[in-house]
């Protein structure tokens, strides 16, 4: 009975912490643009972007704010060790890194803080780029950087509540258009992307990504040779 009740503090506090959470431009007409491109998944070969055998629980999908994104507060590690690592969903090249944003004391309810969220980008085809956003200050190893091959499964930080956020969470998204030129060392700075699609998971397809719901993720790192 204990565990269960841990899990449903667990889940209250994972809705409320991302309640807020709507990391898009400052302008009204931006915040609550459509997407450009039908809602329906779009790319395949993802993997839940946590390591393999940690679950998480969705916090938050779809809605005016949070058009075919979502996000996932990553809880409990399948070896029982600290649940915060993020990894690459898919293989691909690293097109964009910031991490200079320091970790707030609490989240940042107000929308101008959108820009103050750290976040790595990665491309995997011509108009195919992955979004991690939030990741806390300083989280991402020193060999993800621009134009670095990642594999999937491969570290690329850990989940943080920096930017618009009120509590730590990923915020996930796959877009078509890459990252606008921005100053990665500037904490105040970061672009959004504008045309964002949906995609399926090999652990689960968009549509089951209700908010509430636990996955365990199988993006184990490929075996070596």
């Amino acid at each position: 009975m204990a565990r269960f009740a841990g899990l449903s503090v667990l889940l209250v506090y994972t809705l409320l912490a991302t309640a807020g959470d709507a990391s898009s431009p400052s302008d009204a007409s931006s915040v609550f643009r459509s997407p450009t491109v039908a809602a329906s998944p779009a790319f395949e070969g993802y993997r839940l972007p946590w390591p393999g055998g940690a679950s998480a629980t969705v916090t938050q999908r779809e809605g005016p704010w949070h058009r075919s994104q979502v996000d996932f507060a990553i809880w409990r590690d399948g070896d029982g060790s600290s649940a915060d690592l993020l990894v690459a969903a898919k293989d691909g090249v690293v097109r964009f890194v910031k991490a200079s944003s320091p970790d707030p004391p609490r989240g940042c309810l107000s929308i101008t803080c959108w820009r103050k969220a750290n976040a790595v980008v990665i491309q995997h085809a011509a108009d195919e780029y992955s979004w991690y956003v939030h990741l806390a200050y300083k989280s991402v190893p020193s060999h993800i950087q621009p134009g670095a091959r990642v594999e999937r499964g491969a570290v690329i930080g850990r989940q943080g509540m920096t930017g618009w956020s009120s509590g730590v969470h990923l915020h996930f998204m796959v877009s078509l258009d890459p990252p606008e030129p921005t100053d990665p060392t500037d904490p105040n700075d970061l672009s959004w992307p504008r045309d964002i699609v949906p995609v399926d998971f090999l652990e689960a397809a968009w549509s089951d990504l209700r908010p509430g719901t636990t996955f365990s993720s199988m993006n184990y790192p490929e075996p070596a040779g």
